[in-house]
């Protein structure tokens, strides 16, 4: 939780302590639609009456016939939003009101951006990890346009022969495919780790080390490719007639950051990591996960893989050495550090060598 919003609960607490008995809400306004952020006071005919008056006044509106009820702007335009307050019995004393109009100030300074952060981490979270989501709230600027080089490993997966099967088969029941097939896809790259980068028709990137830096951002590519390939060979063995999945994993340098303009922009990354990830995604057997050499040298004590023939890919001089990814070991969480692995990405190259493996299975 950010400071905003543990501010955000410290003052709604006390508004509980300091009026014992007395319901409480909030609403915010935004782009011109009020949202109830926390519990709502569940609004009557009254309820918006009130609420329209405070938003027309810009003053605290209240109603004492029936349950009591008070809303307080929680700025002076009340452009922000409104606390609502209502008891069963009684109105608010004047006293009463003051108290609610300063907490309703403090609320409106400490807790609109940090509840509204709470909000967005909902909505990041059905795109990327919560440590991710997480870490990019914490950027009160926001992602200028632009970007920086980062070690990256870069997923792409698509359904192979999507194409033609879309050609013979009813446009919505390609819909339904689609998203039950990202409804597996997205949460096998962000609960490893991940972010979902772009959509591209039954094509999906994910990105692992970016926006966020992460020492072991090969790893976490590869537990999701498993993880992607499981799931959707899962939805074949109920569905024979559903498309096979292609992954593609690489790793290395890209440019990571914010492409576009001012007003439209998208979060992604360019480079030769992310070419190479594509290409070995769409050479890769359906039903499989080709990974290249760079991701290889990394995860081969935590992974049985086996050789690919050197692949002769579009926009590469020499073909390259590529492996196929056929399951985790075992022991992977516990061959270096504990529990989970903890050892940087530049380690875990030097020591590949000197790891036993067992044969593949």
């Amino acid at each position: 939780m950010t400071p905003e919003s543990a501010a955000f609960e410290e003052h709604l607490r006390r508004c509980d302590d300091a009026l014992p008995g007395v319901e409480l809400g909030v609403a915010l306004l935004i782009g011109g639609v009020l949202h109830f952020v926390t519990d709502p006071v569940a609004p009557t005919d009254a309820t918006w009456g009130l609420l329209s008056e405070a938003l027309e006044t810009g003053r605290e509106a209240s109603s004492s016939s029936g349950p009591a009820e008070l809303v307080v702007p929680l700025r002076e335009d009340a452009r922000s939003g409104f606390l609502i307050a209502r008891r069963a019995n009684g109105a608010f004393g004047a006293a009463e009101t003051a108290l609610l109009r300063v907490l309703a100030a403090s609320v409106g300074a400490a807790g609109v951006h940090g509840q509204a952060e709470l909000a967005l981490a909902d909505l990041f979270a059905d795109y990327l990890s919560p440590d991710v989501a997480a870490s990019l709230l914490e950027d009160s600027e926001g992602p200028d346009l632009g970007g920086r080089t980062m070690d990256i490993s870069v997923l792409f997966a698509d359904l192979q022969g999507f194409t033609s099967l879309s050609e013979r088969t009813p446009p919505a029941e390609v819909v339904e495919l689609l998203n039950r097939y990202f409804a597996v896809v997205v949460p096998a790259i962000t609960d490893n780790g991940g972010a979902v980068s772009a959509f591209i028709g039954d094509a999906v990137m994910g990105l692992f080390g970016a926006p966020v830096s992460h020492p072991e951002h090969p790893l976490l590519a590869v537990r999701a490719a498993l993880a992607l390939r499981d799931a959707v060979n899962a939805m074949i063995d109920e569905h024979p007639e559903l498309p096979k999945l292609r992954v593609g994993v690489a790793t290395g340098p890209a440019t990571v950051g914010s492409i576009g303009s001012p007003r439209r922009r998208v979060f992604t990354a360019i480079g030769d990591t992310v070419n190479l990830a594509s290409r070995l995604e769409s050479s890769a057997e359906p039903g499989t996960v080709a990974i290249s050499p760079e991701t290889y040298a990394v995860v081969r004590p935590f992974t049985f893989t086996r050789p690919l023939e050197p692949l002769k890919l579009k926009g590469k001089a020499v073909p390259v050495a590529a492996h196929e990814l056929l399951a985790m070991r075992e022991d992977s969480a516990d061959l270096l550090g504990g529990g989970t692995v903890a050892t940087p990405a530049a380690l875990l190259r030097a020591v590949t060598a000197s790891r036993p493996r067992k044969p593949a299975t």
